[in-house]
This record gives structure tokens, C-alpha cells and sequence, in this order.
């Protein structure tokens, strides 16, 4: 009786989060929580700074070749500089 009114009252607080996911779950449940917060500060910040004028195709091609560049540095240094 004893233990089915204690699993009726539990009440998870951090440290019982911790036990039951393992921190490394409990990470990257947290790092999830932030993407619809980095979406939204994303189109703030987009809304605020957008050109004058300019149309979404554009600033398209750019935002493409400047993703493509980024993508390129970081396959050529891993080519030079594998990680160990």
C-alpha cells in the first residue's frame, strides 16, 4: 500500500530527472528546448536587419554560396587535420 501512494504523489523534480533520464539525455533535452528559441531570436533578428528593397530571391544565392563555403572549409580541415 505504502509504495502505491508514493508512486501517486511523486512529485520529479530535477535530481529525479537526472536518475531517470542520465545526464547525457537530460542534455540533449535541454539543447532541443532551445531551437524554437534560436528560431525565434533568428526572425527577429531577420525582420529587423532585412535590406532595403531587396526580395528573399536575391539574398537567396548568397546565403546558399556563403552555407557552401562554410561547408567546404570545415570538410577541407578535417581533410588536413582529422580529428583523433
Amino acid at each position: 500500500m505504502r509504495s502505491e501512494a508514493a508512486i501517486e504523489n511523486f512529485q520529479p523534480d530535477a535530481v529525479s530527472l537526472v536518475l531517470l533520464l542520465g545526464v547525457g539525455a537530460l542534455i540533449a533535452l535541454m539543447l532541443g528546448l532551445l531551437i524554437p528559441l534560436s528560431l525565434a531570436i533568428g526572425n527577429i533578428y531577420r525582420t529587423t536587419h532585412w535590406p532595403r528593397g531587396a526580395s528573399p530571391e536575391q539574398l537567396a544565392p548568397g546565403m546558399l554560396l556563403g552555407g557552401a563555403i562554410l561547408i567546404l572549409a570545415v570538410i577541407y580541415r578535417n581533410a588536413l587535420h582529422p580529428p583523433s
